[in-house]
């Protein structure tokens, strides 16, 4: 029995060595073991300080170097702080560089860096550096910012600039507004102040450490302000512009020399001197229309834009005359009238487009004949004359203002009239058309027009008469168409008579016979 467990223990071990063996290195199925990082060192050379170092700046920054056998990637852990073994600042950081918060003067810090590349870690070991000792606190000299000039009461600001805390503390500020009083320190970088009384004055600004509060800047340079009394605006000129116009004409006015005693811009009314005041405007001029004949007293003022309540005086008075304007009389047309007369005969001329008078005034007319004389003057559109010698004479019309009769039209001429010698005389009647129209039964209807129409020598209007064959002759009509109704048949014999309207008695003799059968209609 003692044989057999011996035997089976050399076995036993036989077999491991076999296994051992297979596994070794030398079996390309074994995995390789991983190595560690290498240990992290300082890179002063990015700007860490080195070990031990003294009179670091605060605003430092820690840099390292760290590289893995098998080229695996690291990351790290930062320790930071007072204490020889710092605690944890940053875990798991891929980048080889740390900037620490609230660093202090004289104070040693520590720190080390622990790589790790996910299986193994290896840190580095514990540096150490000390910051510069702490520098007396100062405060800059700020610059004061303020308005000039100002005014007798006006409240204004000022701004002290650019005071800075050498430990970057935070600041109070106070001013010495130059007239023996000065501002409380305040956070405030700003205060206001006014003055009572004129001159100039030096401000001052100051600013001190508002932990330390006996760490004070030095004074700023003085800024001088000028405080005047209470802005003024001076007078204006008067206006310049026209002292003579006409009713309705837009006239333009303007001014100068009103100025503000701070040189602050102005603006500028009109008084029209018949109760109207232009609104305020910037403009150092304006228009203007007087609607009523009259001597007006135009004035103008000023005033401050920002301060409106600050104006001048009115200016001295510019006098203007406004007038009527001069009038004009205009004639529409010519007169109309006949081209032919003859000698003592009335001829008529008519106005067919009346003149007119640009103020609205009433007009008359009258003529002038072209043989020497004049007319009347009339006020309707129409008068008549008659020429005692032969010619041609051109019928002038003019017009004039009833109320204002030196104010008159230009001569306006009418076509040349021709007057003949001799009587009136009127062309011969024609005869009759044929009917145009039959009777029913013995009933038969005329209708009767002179061919060519009958004419007057003097050129007047001409009418006519019918004698019907059966001892009845027609009414005188302007018309030379006629109708009539015979209720007997037969055969009658028609003549025309024409007359002068005008002279009815110029007349012609009776025209032509025209005979006309009336027969029973169907």
């Amino acid at each position: 029995m003692r044989r057999h467990r011996i035997f089976l223990a050399g076995y036993v071990l036989l077999f491991s060595m076999f296994l051992l063996v297979s596994c070794g290195s030398d079996d390309p199925a074994a995995p390789a073991a991983n190595q560690a990082p290498g240990v992290p060192t300082i890179d002063t050379a990015s700007g860490a300080p080195a070990t031990g170092a003294t009179d670091v700046q605060l605003a430092v920054q820690l840099h390292w170097s760290c590289s893995d056998p098998e080229g695996d990637p690291l990351s790290y852990t930062v320790h930071f702080g007072t204490a020889a073994q710092p605690p944890m600042v940053s875990e798991d950081q891929a980048g080889e560089s740390f900037a620490p918060s609230g660093v202090a003067n004289g104070t040693t810090y520590y720190w080390k860096v622990v790589a790790a590349d996910g299986d193994a870690t290896t840190s580095s070991p514990v540096w150490s550096f000390t910051t510069v000792a702490s520098a007396a606190e100062t405060i800059s000299q700020p610059l004061v910012v303020i308005t000039s000039p100002v005014e007798i009461g006006q409240l204004v600001s000022a701004t002290a600039l650019d005071a800075v805390s050498s430990s970057g503390h935070p600041l109070q500020y106070r001013f010495d507004w130059g007239d023996g009083s000065q501002s409380p320190w305040t956070s405030s970088s700003s205060a206001q102040h006014s003055w009572s009384a004129a001159g100039e004055v030096q401000v001052k600004g100051q600013a001190r450490c508002a932990e330390h509060t006996s760490i004070e800047s030095q004074w700023s340079d003085p800024r001088t302000v000028t405080v005047s009394a209470e802005e003024t605006v001076t007078t204006p000129d008067a206006p310049a512009g026209p002292v003579s116009a006409e009713i309705g004409e837009n006239l333009t006015y303007t001014t100068t020399g009103a100025v503000s005693s701070r040189g602050h811009a102005l603006e500028y009314r009109f008084d029209w001197g018949n109760g109207f005041v232009s609104p305020w405007s910037t403009e150092m001029f304006s228009h203007y229309t007087w609607n009523t004949a009259n001597t007006y007293e135009l004035k103008v003022q000023a005033r401050c834009q920002l301060h409106p309540t600050v104006e001048s005086a009115w200016s001295a008075a510019l006098s203007v005359d406004i007038h009527d304007p001069a009038e004009i009389v205009t004639l529409g047309g010519r007169a109309l009238g006949p081209t032919n007369g003859v000698v003592g005969a009335d001829q008529t001329f008519l106005i067919n487009w009346p003149a007119t008078s640009n103020l609205g005034h009433d007009v008359e007319y009258h003529f002038d004949w072209g043989d020497g004389s004049l007319s009347d003057w009339f006020t309707e559109l129409q008068a008549t004359h008659a020429w005692s010698t032969t010619g041609s004479y051109v019928v002038r019309l003019q017009a004039r203002c009833i109320e204002h009769p030196s104010v008159v039209s230009v001569w306006k001429d009418s076509d040349p009239i021709e007057i003949a010698d001799g009587g009136e005389t009127l062309s011969e009647p024609g005869t009759f058309l044929t009917p145009s129209y039959t009777g029913i039964k013995v009933f038969i209807q005329y209708i009767y027009t002179t061919n060519p129409p009958v004419t007057s020598s003097y050129g007047d209007p001409v009418q006519y008469r019918v004698d019907w064959g059966q001892g009845e002759i027609s009414e005188w009509q302007d018309s030379p168409g006629f109708a009539h109704t015979y209720n007997v048949t037969g055969q009658f014999i028609l003549h025309v008579q024409a007359r002068c309207k005008i002279h009815p008695d110029v007349m012609t003799e009776w025209g032509p016979d025209y005979s006309i059968t009336v027969i029973e209609g169907n």
